[in-house]
């Protein structure tokens, strides 16, 4: 008797486990139809990404090179990756997967 009642609540729990597979699957792929046809804007090309300028500050200077000030919106200074210490490339590598190597930038 148990085993029937057993079988008969794994029936039913087997339409919620459905819909939750179902939900898990959807949702993601809802997303990703959404973010290609544009819906969150538009996306921007691999040349536009690549042609990125960063704003960075203007610097005022004295006749002499002094800098007397700087005028920005956000401070922002190029830094050549030589001038890193050596750790914190370390660490920035640390956080990312084994593959970062082998990818550009995103791990399917």
């Amino acid at each position: 008797m148990s085993r029937t009642k057993e079988i008969i609540q794994n029936a039913k729990a087997l339409p919620k486990l459905l819909k939750v597979l179902l939900g898990v699957m959807l949702i993601p792929a809802v997303f990703v139809l959404l973010v290609a046809f544009g819906a969150f804007g538009p996306i921007p090309s691999r040349a536009e990404l690549l042609a990125l300028q960063v704003p960075t500050a203007t610097e005022l200077k004295d006749v002499h090179g002094e800098l007397i000030g700087k005028y920005y919106i956000e401070e922002r200074t190029e830094i050549p990756y030589e001038s890193l210490a050596p750790n914190l490339v370390l660490a920035l590598l640390a956080t990312e997967d084994i593959r970062f190597f082998d990818h550009g930038g995103i791990d399917v």
